[in-house]
């Protein structure tokens, strides 16, 4: 059904992969998709810790792909790929997208805020060059 599946994860936000993860490894165990994993590293993080250093920001990519292999362990992924890219989360999403079937990705409850702000679900959900589907929590 799907060939490649991606799935958003914002590690420092559990609840942006404890339950989009499941559903994503349960669609490509049963079609033999492959999966991949990217995260996001803000810019405002390159600016405020990785500019000081020559090599800090290589080193924050590399906790990034350590706590993403962790994850997907975790979920019991097997066939996986990872990538962590710089840049602001929705239009990088869209981007890490552009070679998926599917992005699978957590929804949340629309808060107070999201009456004056578009979420970053629905920015990257109007992107996307593929089928985008919100794992929503109980």
């Amino acid at each position: 059904m799907f060939a490649r599946i991606f799935v958003p994860i914002n590690l420092n936000d559990a609840s942006s992969w404890s339950r989009a993860l499941p559903v994503a490894v349960t669609l490509a165990q049963a079609s033999e998709t492959h999966l991949k994993l990217g995260t996001i590293l803000p810019h405002w993080v390159s600016t405020r810790d990785a500019d000081w250093s020559w090599d800090a920001a290589r080193r924050l990519e590399e906790v990034a792909f350590q706590r993403l292999r962790s994850i997907a362990k975790q979920c019991g992924c097997e066939d996986f790929s990872l990538e962590a890219r710089w840049g602001s989360v929705p239009s990088t999403i869209a981007d890490m997208a552009v070679d998926a079937d599917l992005v699978v990705m957590a929804a949340r409850k629309p808060s107070f805020m999201d009456f004056f702000r578009t979420p970053a679900g629905l920015k990257v959900a109007a992107a996307a060059r593929c089928s985008v589907m919100m794992v929503r929590d109980r």
